[in-house]
């Protein structure tokens, strides 16, 4: 797909009225496209929202893979571009087996994917399909500018430093690789540790509090998965074992990891 292809697909949705015009918009485009770019079909079913972007793939290999892991992060920033506000996901699916490293997975989908799948697609709730389009065709003009290559793109209109780190800390986690310290987080934002602790306090937050919120975060993230045990759970979390992240979950929540699930 040239990039004048994803131009034509944004501006064909910017006109649509909420997200779920947008995505059967785009699901339009897309089947004049076949096999050239992936169908969209939008799954909604107890309060979860699943766009499924069919693979038309012979060949599973890294390229693909990749290929396909793009496609899904990019509609994903896309959909959270046009309503205005950054989409949290609860699911991740990939139609292959592990095929790339997890950082790199991660900084593509700052989310755990889950391999073998049925077909490619994302999760989030239900509730963002009656979002309202806010974006103007001038601000769409400006993010064509390097979308969707700049994996950067802010999709909130006013995206605060805490709303960055977070993002950076969720997807740490979510690679395997822990959460990223003071010193890594201020290079990759190109601002001193000490100019990040301001600025955070500015913002009415602290590192220690955005670690905190991206575990809880993610682990109900986790937890909404029923195909994810409460053990596989606490070990994508760093947790020494299941006994101290359910400590951890009902001290946060007030509530058992299981009594969640079952109240969610």
């Amino acid at each position: 797909m040239p990039k004048v292809g994803i131009d034509l697909l944004c501006h064909c949705a910017i006109t649509c009225r909420n997200l779920r015009e947008a995505i059967g918009r785009m699901d339009d485009y897309s089947a004049l496209l076949v096999p050239r770019m992936a169908r969209l079909t939008l799954v909604v079913e107890g309060g979860q929202a699943r766009v499924e972007m069919a693979t038309q793939r012979r060949l599973r290999n890294a390229s693909a893979y990749l290929s396909d892991l793009t496609g899904l992060a990019m509609f994903h920033r896309l959909f959270g571009w046009l309503i205005g506000e950054t989409i949290p996901l609860l699911s991740v699916d990939m139609r292959y087996k592990i095929l790339l490293d997890p950082r790199t997975t991660a900084y593509l989908m700052p989310h755990p994917i889950h391999h073998d799948a049925a077909e490619n697609a994302i999760g989030f709730p239900a509730n963002y399909l009656v979002r309202p389009l806010v974006r103007t065709p001038v601000e769409l003009e400006r993010m064509l500018v390097h979308f969707p290559f700049d994996l950067d793109q802010p999709q909130s209109r006013d995206r605060a430093l805490s709303e960055r780190i977070q993002h950076q800390l969720v997807s740490g986690l979510a690679s395997g690789e822990g959460l990223a310290t003071a010193n890594s987080l201020a290079r990759q934002v190109s601002i001193s540790v000490a100019t990040l602790k301001r600025r955070l306090e500015g913002e009415g937050t602290s590192l220690s509090a955005l670690k905190l919120r991206a575990r809880q975060d993610l682990a109900k993230r986790l937890l909404a998965d029923p195909r994810l045990s409460v053990a596989e759970a606490a070990r994508a979390l760093h947790f020494s074992d299941a006994g101290a992240f359910r400590r951890a979950f009902r001290q946060w929540t007030g509530v058992s990891p299981t009594q969640w699930r079952q109240s969610t």
